[in-house]
């Protein structure tokens, strides 16, 4: 299947975790670094999710899934190993046209989680379409050590430098020239 790439904001938006062990943890974690609302719903979690809660970072519903969980999300993650929970989470968001993943099963999804590197603003995004995500996690690691810290820094400076030749310079032909020598410059 071939998936059209976007990237989404999430920023105070209802996001639905269903599971609580390791792979939800990463998963919920990912959404708090978009500055999601992150509700989770599970039986039992792991220690870690519980301090989320403790801290007020997410909402913590400790019970079986039930549909009214998702009524207003925005996105729903399922991260169980229970097929039949997985099953049901996707019918259900399906159903009420809400994004859903269930996490490694292609075909219960509308949408799909790349392996992701994140330098500042900069990010860059790998995906096999669900082929292999492991393949996608090794080439992930070879751009971490070819993009580092420093571009977080560079695109910093480039964000600011750029609001200042969008402010001051009208011609766009002008302002597309000035960037592209900036560009060269870093």
């Amino acid at each position: 299947m071939k998936y059209y790439p976007i990237c989404l904001d999430i920023s105070n938006k209802l996001c639905v975790v269903v599971g609580g062990g390791n792979v939800a943890l990463r998963k919920i974690k990912n959404l708090l670094k978009c500055n999601a609302k992150v509700s989770v719903v599970a039986p039992d979690v792991i220690p870690q999710v519980k301090n989320l809660s403790k801290s007020g970072r997410i909402k913590l519903i400790l019970r079986k899934f039930k549909k009214s969980d998702i009524n207003k999300a925005f996105l729903v993650i399922s991260a169980t190993s229970d097929k039949l929970i997985n099953a049901e989470v996707y019918k259900i968001a399906k159903q009420k046209g809400i994004l859903v993943n269930v996490v490694d099963l292609p075909e219960f999804c509308n949408f799909i989680l790349p392996a992701v590197v994140r330098r500042g603003d900069l990010t860059i995004a790998v995906s096999t379409s669900g082929s292999s995500p492991a393949y996608a996690v090794k080439i992930k690691k070879e751009l971490e050590l070819k993009y580092g810290p420093e571009y977080a820094v560079m695109l910093e400076k480039l964000k600011n430098s750029r609001k200042k030749i969008l402010s001051e310079v009208k011609s766009q032909v002008s302002r597309k020239k000035i960037l592209k020598e900036l560009w060269k410059k870093l």
